[in-house]
């Protein structure tokens, strides 16, 4: 018989935000496991595809909150999200084109390699696809030497982070989404203490990853977990700076975002129906 509740989330954030943060970290994980594979062999597909599942699993378990609150609550995420990339999308292309307003050629090869000819209208004026599509495009062929050439130009190198990650942050919110639409309202200290060691391996990686990036503060900045709790909440991502030391980067174990509702989270194992604990 599993055993109730009595351990306390020790995650910062709420549970969505977390499997929210969580999932967009990983994916940056995924995208350049070629280059952490060779300093950590045992971050495999397989490493990675368990560890989301263990992040989303707890969705299912989502205890102390009324379902159609937190359904509606992260729709309004998904929405933030959409708006806010739209808004850095809009405020890269328009700052890029003044940059590059010398060298139309050039200008036309960025913008078809991160896909604004193919995908900005769209995400602007229409459906959701268009809008991970472009995302998703730029955050593939935003490659180092592009990067440098934008920033040189006089690019904000903040803004194109923040980008790249939204572009896992969009389409994680979506999966969230779907995630609590079966959530039950239970939960086991079996699952809680999987749930807090799922996200201490979140950090882990953070870490782990961001030392391994230290001279490309773009990645670094990909790994960390208050500038993604942050772009989530709609904050201003932290500066990017770039790294003139090799000492150990130690990141996120006390992230400063704003509103950070939950830092040690109270699990109960029994809902009263009118008197839900918090998330």
């Amino acid at each position: 018989m599993a055993k109730k509740a009595t351990e306390t989330l020790h995650t910062k954030g709420r549970v969505p935000e977390v499997v929210t943060c969580g999932l967009v970290i990983i994916g940056h994980a995924e995208e350049y496991l070629t280059e952490l594979v060779i300093e950590r062999p045992l971050w495999t597909d397989l490493y990675f595809t368990t560890l989301k599942g263990r992040l989303t699993g707890f969705l299912g378990s989502m205890v102390g909150e009324d379902r159609s609150l937190l359904q509606r609550e992260q729709t309004a995420v998904v929405k933030k999200l959409d708006q806010q990339a739209k808004d850095r999308l809009s405020s890269f292309k328009i700052q890029t084109e003044e940059d590059f307003r010398k060298n139309k050629p050039r200008l036309a090869e960025i913008f078809t390699t991160l896909g604004f000819n193919s995908f900005f209208k769209g995400a602007i004026t229409k459906g959701e696809s268009n809008l991970v599509s472009l995302l998703e495009r730029f955050k593939t062929n935003m490659l180092v030497d592009l990067q440098d050439e934008i920033i040189a130009a006089g690019g904000n190198v903040a803004n194109i982070t923040a980008i790249m990650t939204l572009a896992g942050a969009v389409p994680a919110a979506n999966v969230i989404q779907e995630g609590l639409k079966g959530a039950k309202k239970k939960v086991t200290e079996d699952k809680v203490i999987d749930f807090n060691d799922a996200y201490d391996e979140v950090m882990s990686v953070c870490k782990v990853a961001a030392n391994i990036f230290k001279k490309d503060p773009v990645k670094r900045q990909l790994f960390s977990y208050a500038h993604t709790l942050s772009i989530l909440r709609g904050g201003t991502p932290a500066k990017v700076v770039p790294t003139t030391t090799e000492e150990t980067i130690a990141t996120d174990d006390e992230p400063k975002v704003a509103s950070d509702e939950s830092v040690v989270t109270p699990v109960e194992p029994i809902v009263e129906p009118n008197n839900p604990p918090t998330i």
